[in-house]
């Protein structure tokens, strides 16, 4: 089960959002946001889902100590699995997000989801968001779609 709350009093959603030493850093392959994103995930009681050695296919999501599913690291692939899986149901607009849920971009003229962030606190109705790749602490849903002219965004409601 799922537990949204549990997420902040584990250290994913402090000021010093740094790579966690447990878990390899991604910065330099792409970026590390969904890495960060799937470690919340797991951190908040997801289950890893595994077949074999690695998987390109979006129906797992784990991570080894050498190796990972695409999907533990790729934005579509993240975004995918939670639904492929049913953990999460997708909200038809990003000012319903929660504590706990998770917000995917597709910037305008990207083909694809580029940017994966987790909602790590709401104050008056609006989330903010805690990522990396470019480490930032609670980022307003204002300052993201200010962030973002143009893009389309996938609000997922976790389950």
């Amino acid at each position: 089960m799922y537990c949204m709350m549990c997420i902040p009093s584990l250290g994913f959603y402090t000021s010093d959002v740094y790579p966690n030493a447990q878990y390899r850093n991604f910065d330099k392959r792409g970026g590390d946001c969904t890495n960060f994103a799937s470690q919340a995930l797991y951190a908040g009681g997801w289950k890893m889902k595994r077949k074999g050695s690695y998987e390109k296919d979006y129906n797992y999501w784990w991570y080894a100590k050498t190796t990972q599913s695409k999907s533990w690291v790729n934005v579509v692939g993240l975004g995918s699995f939670a639904r492929l899986s049913h953990r999460c149901s997708m909200l038809n607009n990003v000012w319903k997000l929660r504590l706990g849920d998770m917000l995917q971009v597709q910037p305008q003229g990207s083909k694809v989801k580029t940017h994966t962030m987790m909602v790590s606190y709401v104050k008056n109705g609006e989330p903010y968001f805690t990522y990396r790749s470019k480490s930032s602490y609670r980022v307003s849903l204002s300052t993201v779609l200010k962030k973002y002219p143009g893009a389309k965004f996938f609000a997922y409601d976790i389950q």
